[in-house]
């Protein structure tokens, strides 16, 4: 066997390899922050995201991934501290300069080998859990603007939304249109799950917007899930944001699903303070990395 580490992007050949690396990865406990659902969809996504997926190999074997979309780098055990989660981290950030890694095992030894590649922590991602069936009053909106779902037939007006909310996040969120087609096209997407605000009387002019979805945590429970919620700039410090996350609550409640979670950047100053005040507490937290020299750019 060579033992020359040759990192490339993902092949549609890598996907067993890659799966066996990932649950190993999981069972061993080093993925905190995914329960097993959220680890299925990630290995059901990557030949999706391949674009944003490295792999190492050394010989025929791979050895390693480092998952952009993820903020994931995973290292076979048995090929650990010889180069390869190093050589990812250099080729992916000649790739990807806004190169993020979380640090989901937690541990010290994870922390110390990012600190020797360059990079600096810089904020941690929690997770709020909302338990309990007191329903949330039902959402309103001002006048002048209309509550409205999801229409396929206007899915760049609804991608440009995305995008715009998020361009001045704590945490930029680099969505990928392909991506973004990609999951709407599955057999088990649910338009049903996205809900907009917009001007009254104009769908084609949405200014908020929500996606909800469920997930299964590994006891079995199904959880609801508040995946995104978005505001465009100029219409902030209107109440757009709790009347959608009110919609979410009310749409998990009244089909019995009583535990809700989502995740928010710490020093989101924004949404911390609505998702509190809306029943959420910190269950979890992971530190995410950032390279030195994006920091002090």
């Amino acid at each position: 066997m060579s033992d020359e580490i040759v990192v490339r992007f993902f092949e549609s050949a890598d996907a067993a390899a890659m799966r066996t690396i990932i649950e190993q990865s999981a069972q061993d406990g080093e993925l905190v922050g995914f329960n097993h659902s959220e680890v299925r969809e990630w290995i059901e996504f990557i030949p999706i995201e391949g674009k944003k997926t490295l792999v190492a190999t050394l010989g025929s074997e791979l050895v390693g991934i480092l998952a952009v979309g993820a903020d994931a780098l995973i290292v076979a055990p048995d090929y650990r501290r010889k180069g390869v989660g190093s050589a990812l981290v250099a080729a992916s950030r000649a790739h990807f300069p806004e190169l993020e890694l979380s640090q989901w095992s937690g541990s010290e030894e994870t922390a110390a080998f990012l600190r020797s590649v360059g990079f600096e922590l810089d904020h941690y991602l929690l997770r709020l859990v909302r338990t309990g069936t007191e329903l949330p009053p039902p959402p309103h909106v001002p006048d002048g603007f209309d509550l409205i779902d999801y229409d396929p037939d206007f899915f760049d007006t609804y991608f440009n939304l995305v995008v715009t909310s998020f361009a001045d996040h704590p945490t930029p969120i680099h969505l990928d249109e392909s991506l973004l087609l990609a999951v709407h096209a599955r057999s088990d997407f649910d338009p049903t799950m996205i809900k907009l605000i917009a001007v009254e009387g104009d769908r084609r002019l949405p200014v908020a917007f929500t996606r909800i979805g469920k997930a299964e945590t590994d006891s079995g429970v199904v959880r609801g899930r508040v995946s995104l919620v978005g505001v465009l700039p100029e219409y902030r410090g209107r109440g757009f944001a709790r009347q959608l996350l009110r919609w979410g609550i009310r749409s998990f409640l009244e089909v019995g699903v009583n535990e809700i979670e989502l995740e928010v950047v710490a020093t989101n100053g924004r949404a911390m303070p609505l998702y509190e005040s809306e029943g959420f507490r910190q269950i979890q937290s992971w530190p995410y990395w950032i390279a030195r020299e994006r920091r002090s750019s």
